[in-house]
């Protein structure tokens, strides 16, 4: 077996055939072919990353990381303060609105606590499917915007429930818990119980829409 060591500062290699200490610069590949062909793996890779680019490459997932994280967090903001403006308008209905506003408010907690695990342990974290993070952020403005629109009466009560399904519909198809991977156990615990809470958000509302419907039925009879 030949380990290789890649200094990335110094742009060197050594290979050895027992295993050491590996600086915080370097890279170590364990390969089991022969020691003509690791020396050649090893140089294409040091041509490919010179002068510290990995770091850098490491360096610019960790921004994007931390940057798709704050957006999401403001999503969450965000659909407190509608589900809040909603409580307020639709009285009938206050204590769905309430209990999505309280929801939300731990939604955001959990991106935050997400948001410090990334930065006590950045490698640990790696970016997933291509995620758009200006959708998001033009869905917060949308979102914000309808908000401030309710408070001074521009939107019908009766309105409000097909605008919360359409709008937790629209992030889960954003597909936002997918725009960061990791395998920490409690980072994928905090993330699957946001995604699940977000479909069940969805579900209820629906249900409460479905209900409304029903009842008005019967009272025209």
């Amino acid at each position: 077996m030949i380990y290789i060591f890649i200094d990335l500062e110094n742009n060197t290699v050594e290979l050895q055939e027992e295993i050491k200490r590996a600086d915080p610069v370097s890279a170590l590949f364990i390969l089991h072919w022969n020691r003509a062909f690791c020396t050649f793996l090893a140089y294409i890779y040091l041509n490919l990353f010179s002068n510290g680019r990995v770091l850098e490459v490491l360096q610019k997932d960790l921004h994007a990381i931390q940057g798709i994280l704050e957006m999401i967090s403001e999503a969450e903001l965000a659909l407190g303060e509608f589900y809040r403006a909603c409580a307020l308008i639709a009285e009938d209905d206050g204590e769905l609105w309430s209990v999505l506003e309280g929801e939300e408010k731990k939604h955001h907690a959990m991106v935050c606590r997400i948001v410090e695990m990334v930065t006590e342990k950045p490698d640990h974290f790696r970016l997933g499917r291509s995620f758009n993070e200006g959708a998001l952020r033009a869905f917060v403005g949308w979102l914000r915007e309808k908000t401030e629109r309710m408070a001074v009466g521009e939107t019908p009560a009766k309105d409000l429930l097909h605008i919360a399904r359409d709008v937790e519909q629209s992030l889960i198809e954003s597909r936002f818990c997918d725009a960061v991977q990791s395998d920490d156990v409690i980072f994928n615990e905090l993330l699957n119980r946001i995604r699940e809470e977000t479909f069940f958000h969805r579900e209820r509302i629906s249900r409460r829409i479905k209900e409304k419907a029903y009842s008005a039925i019967i009272l025209s009879r």
